[in-house]
């Protein structure tokens, strides 16, 4: 496959990170890391001792009593009331991860390996989409400011379930295409302090982003800055 774009959330970015290790970046289009910084594998406990020890602690409500401790967990992760039958579907979902493997996935993923190092690799673009009321939102701030071409989008009145909290802010509309303004679908990016570096940016529609409309962009361009970037069924772009 080619041109993909790589969606992790919450444990998942740590296996989006794993996987450009392993594969690299060539049939990547992009990135969407989702609530979560990477972890700094063993240096985890001594960078983070409050939050290591917390969730060591529930750790061990989770291998005593993995039932109750999904049903608290899917209430923790969203901000707004869901009614008993959301809450029965997430629960019983994820009671289908065994306790042993849950666990091995747990310290596996968050302590065994630091995953930093993997953050200059991201050579496509990449969207880090935080919750506001993140307890690590300093560190997926960090974690953005390391990684080539990456911009922010912090989400507000959501929990670490952002995208059932604030479902319309991943929703496109009937194109594919976001529904915001401003980024791809059309606008201004929004000058940022953790974006020194952003130059000005316009995105413009036109009707043949490959022929004519190309050749002159590059012909009147004094200088070229990056090569044409590819978003999947969405648009190109041009960095002068």
């Amino acid at each position: 496959m080619k041109n993909v774009v790589l969606v992790g959330w919450s444990q998942g970015v740590q296996d989006v990170a794993a996987y450009v290790e392993q594969f690299g970046t060539d049939s990547i289009a992009g990135f969407v890391l989702v609530d979560s910084p990477l972890s700094s594998g063993p240096a985890e406990i001594k960078l983070h001792p409050e939050s290591s020890e917390r969730l060591f602690e529930l750790m061990a409500v989770y291998a005593a009593h993995p039932k109750e401790y999904y049903a608290g967990l899917v209430k923790s992760i969203i901000k707004h009331e869901i009614s008993p039958e959301q809450l029965h579907q997430l629960t019983t979902n994820s009671e289908k991860m065994s306790t042993t493997s849950g666990l091995a996935m747990l310290v596996t993923d968050l302590f065994t390996v630091d995953r930093r190092a993997v953050l200059k690799k991201l050579s496509k673009p990449t969207l880090v989409v935080a919750s506001a009321e993140s307890k690590e939102l300093e560190s997926q701030r960090e974690m953005q400011r390391s990684i080539p071409n990456a911009q922010l989008e912090v989400v507000s009145e959501a929990g670490h379930a952002v995208f059932i909290d604030q479902p319309k802010k991943f929703k496109p509309d009937e194109n594919g295409r976001p529904k915001n303004p401003g980024a791809i679908n059309g606008g201004f990016y929004k000058k940022s302090a953790d974006m020194p570096a952003q130059y000005p940016s316009v995105v413009v529609g036109v009707g043949d982003h490959q022929g004519g409309h190309a050749r002159k962009l590059r012909k009147r361009a004094a200088k070229s800055l990056a090569s044409q970037w590819r978003y999947p069924a969405t648009a190109f772009t041009f960095r002068f």
